[in-house]
């Protein structure tokens, strides 16, 4: 009987290795580490940011980009790419020339810092509730990262070029939560899709994704948050980004009964608790990604519509009887 070959798994990247694998990056390019205070206006700037929430990033002022920037790097604002959801996502130029990204985890979600009274998470007790959520946070945050950095090395490893998982350089806690990784050419999956307006060079396109996630899943890892924002490439290379929200089946960093992930591409039974989520979850997105991709349009969404508030839920129907 031929025994059956069992998938790898990813080393268990805690923080202090990953500070030892991320030395290679040139200390010049961001700030020495500190045990001081959130600086106050860097509170205050980041909370000018949140105020941009529901606005194209492109219209954010400049000058507030490049000032939140400043805290973290001594490098050239490029733009502010993202703002929302998770975090701010800045692109930019180190000393040395090399383009890269910043992302900057959200202190609505994951709190200035550290709540003093964090430590293991199961030895929260209920009235706790709001230190478990925020330390929570903070772990998946960290542990995305290791995710990333752990894949993209296994990646690098397999000399596969036609999809990317940018690496990881640098990942801190000062001044506020924080990480410095690769920068990934292209445009988002579904513009490339709608620009090319060719439905085989799309299929072929989704079909290295296809792999891609295929790579991601051997490793026991499960994305939860695929959608067009966050696939980037150029026709050729589609980059996967955003771990965040990934988990390791062995590592569950979820609090029962939450919702991750994007309810427009997220399966019913992650949207209705995260716990649930596995490959196939991820399968279901890539399921309304491949109907987009047909479409060379974004999919009526969501299959779910009790998964909507009210509000959601009426302004869903009157955009499909527009159609």
């Amino acid at each position: 009987m031929i025994e059956k070959k069992k998938d790898p798994k990813l080393p268990d990247l805690e923080l202090p290795e990953l500070a030892a694998t991320i030395d290679r990056l040139e200390q010049a390019t961001l700030p020495a580490a500190s045990t001081v205070p959130v600086p106050v206006k860097l509170k205050t700037a980041i909370e000018k940011l949140e105020t941009y929430l529901d606005v194209d990033p492109s219209q954010v002022p400049s000058e507030l980009a490049a000032e939140v920037l400043s805290y973290y790097s001594r490098g050239k604002l490029i733009a502010l790419e993202a703002i929302g959801g998770d975090g701010y996502v800045i692109s930019y130029l180190d000393e040395i020339g090399r383009k890269l990204i910043l992302k900057i985890a959200r202190p609505k979600k994951v709190g200035w810092e550290m709540p003093a009274k964090a430590g293991i998470i199961k030895s929260f007790s209920e009235s706790g509730q709001k230190i478990k959520t925020i330390s929570i946070a903070r772990e998946r945050f960290r542990d995305g990262c290791a995710i990333q950095l752990s894949l993209n090395k296994e990646l690098v490893a397999a000399g596969i070029q036609e999809f990317v998982i940018p690496g990881v350089f640098f990942f801190s806690e000062t001044p506020t939560l924080h990480l410095v990784m690769e920068y990934v050419p292209g445009i988002p999956f579904l513009r490339w899709i709608k620009e090319s307006k060719n439905i085989i060079a799309s299929l072929r396109l989704f079909c290295v994704l296809l792999r891609a996630v295929a790579f991601i899943h051997k490793f026991g890892i499960v994305h939860r948050d695929l959608k067009p924002e966050n696939l980037i490439t150029t026709g050729k290379v589609v980059g996967v980004i955003d771990f965040n929200t990934a988990r390791r089946q062995e590592r569950n960093l979820t609090i029962s009964g939450t919702a991750v992930g994007s309810k427009t591409h997220a399966a019913p039974e992650q949207m209705e608790d995260a716990k649930n989520a596995t490959e196939v979850s991820d399968i279901f997105s890539l399921g309304m990604l491949f109907l987009e991709v047909v479409l060379a349009e974004a999919a009526p969404r969501p299959l779910n519509l009790n998964l909507l508030c009210e509000e959601d839920k009426a302004q869903y129907v009157a955009d499909l009887e527009t159609k």
